[in-house]
């Protein structure tokens, strides 16, 4: 069969969950190809390519878009069409839009082989665990993949090919799966719920088969940088970390970044990554107010942050550090008092974002409980949510220009000596949020080049600029674009 995996966009970091799948699909015998609908092609791919099989992945904030654009898309091409993705795991409703054959909940892995497998025999797939083919059909998970080892490397031909990103240094690789944490704001809360009894929460692949991948990948493509995707690399140090400390830097030597828990950055832990080669972390903060802190599920102290990123400083690792904005109770003063405690742990790079209450999470609840958003409120949102404002009716419009204006202004003022007094008296008061905008990209990008240590070639500089300019005109497009309720 032929599987054409749809996005809605691509960014410069691979979309592993696909290629994931790809990598599955293929080692069945099955073919596959990539298109976006941000590039153009996917019309283009159908009627040259003729797939059987459509399969979407999507979150909350582009749902709206892949769907109206794919209802136009089924009149013309009455294609065998499966979504999934965290959308579709937490909105089961989906699957009564009637240009929706099928829907993947959960880990689809198995699920999807299961599914196209059955499709290319003329089989009956309305028995196949974590598919759901009609809303009244009772729905069955199967366990988690326990060990992530057998499942094949992800099909980087899959993307490397779509748009030329492979010419890079710059790869991404997983380690693990799940997330045993429960912040509020992310959806692996509410999927451990769904997946209670059905297996581990946090696996890891070994040391080796991590490394055999790594080793693959380096023969095929340039590698000189690695990004480890994991909501958390490692949880403390164990026995794994102590294995990769060893192999990695022997076997493999480049230097890698990762997300590490401000709680369990101790100076144990940090050894081990600067012996493994790691460059640098995201250390996220969140807020600087407690009982915020608490309302997204995240009890780290604010000493606990202190001191992580005195450690972190110490051991010379570049860090990223993670700000939210928008949270209900928020002023203009906490905007500032965040900024301010940012500024003081000196990061490498801050980044502000606006809390997005994306639908499964525990703070999308809250504030449906609290009425500051409608049930089902979901928006089409930017690829990064410091673009748009916050969607709670708890703040008025007024502040809602002044936090999107701190958001974009605050890498600014961290970094900048002196700046945080003109941003807070003045610039963030300016109507000139689409200029800071610009000042906040070219900014940022100045500041990421100095998280990633990788080579600077002719190639990747248009690979990377040629996507930001798609990503612009697709957004300009989109941005204002709401759901109807």
């Amino acid at each position: 069969m032929k599987i054409l995996f749809v996005l809605r966009a691509t960014s410069l970091y691979e979309p592993t969950g696909v290629m994931q799948l790809s990598s599955i699909a293929k080692k069945s015998g099955h073919e596959t190809k990539l298109s976006t609908i941000m590039k153009g092609d996917v019309e283009e791919t159908i009627k040259n390519w003729k797939p059987d099989v459509l399969a979407y992945s999507v979150m909350s904030y582009d749902y709206f878009t892949v769907i109206e654009f794919h209802k136009k898309l089924k009149q013309k091409y009455p294609i065998f069409t499966i979504f999934g993705g965290p959308h579709a795991t937490f909105d089961l409703a989906i699957i009564k839009e009637p240009s929706i054959d099928a829907v993947c909940v959960g880990e689809g892995d198995i699920a999807f082989e299961d599914i196209i497998n059955k499709l290319d025999r003329n089989e009956d797939i309305g028995n196949i665990k974590n598919i759901l083919v009609n809303y009244d059909q009772k729905l069955e998970l199967r366990n988690r993949i326990e060990c992530l080892d057998e499942l094949p490397f992800i099909d980087r031909e899959l993307f490397y090919e779509y748009n030329q990103t492979g010419q890079g240094g710059f790869k991404s690789f997983y380690s693990s799966r799940g997330c045993p944490y429960k912040c509020g704001y992310c959806f692996n809360k509410n999927f451990n719920e769904i997946y209670k009894n059905h297996g581990r929460v946090f696996r890891k692949r070994s040391v080796d088969n991590l490394i055999a991948e790594i080793e693959e990948v380096k023969k095929k493509y340039p590698l000189d940088f690695i990004r480890f995707i994991d909501d958390i690399f490692v949880v403390k140090k164990d026995k794994w970390l102590e294995e990769f400390s060893v192999k990695f830097p022997q076997k493999i030597g480049i230097r890698f970044y990762c997300k590490i828990r401000p709680e369990s950055f101790s100076k144990e832990l940090a050894c081990l990554l600067k012996k493994s080669k790691c460059y640098s972390v995201c250390l996220t903060v969140e807020s600087s107010n407690v009982d915020f802190r608490k309302l997204l599920y995240r009890a780290t102290t604010n000493e606990q942050i202190i001191e992580s990123f005195k450690v972190a400083s110490e051991f010379g690792f570049k860090i990223y550090a993670n700000t939210m904005l928008g949270i209900p109770g928020s002023s203009e003063d906490l905007d500032r008092r965040d900024v301010e405690f940012v500024k003081s742990l000196k990061p490498t790079i801050a980044h502000f974002t606006i809390l997005t209450p994306h639908y499964g999470t525990e703070i999308y609840s809250y504030c449906v409980d609290k009425k500051y958003i409608e049930e089902r409120a979901i928006s089409s949102l930017s690829l990064t949510q410091h673009t748009e404002k916050s969607e709670l009716n708890c703040f008025t419009p007024r502040y809602k220009a002044i936090m999107h204006n701190t958001a974009l202004l605050g890498p600014l003022a961290v970094k900048i000596p002196g700046f945080s007094f003109l941003l807070f008296k003045l610039f963030r008061y300016l109507p000139l949020t689409k200029v800071y905008y610009y000042i906040h990209f070219l900014f940022t990008l100045y500041y990421y080049r100095k998280m990633v240590k990788t080579k600077l070639t002719l190639s990747s500089v248009v690979i990377y600029f040629r996507t930001l300019f798609s990503f612009f005109n697709f957004y300009n497009k989109l941005k204002l674009k709401k759901i109807p309720h």
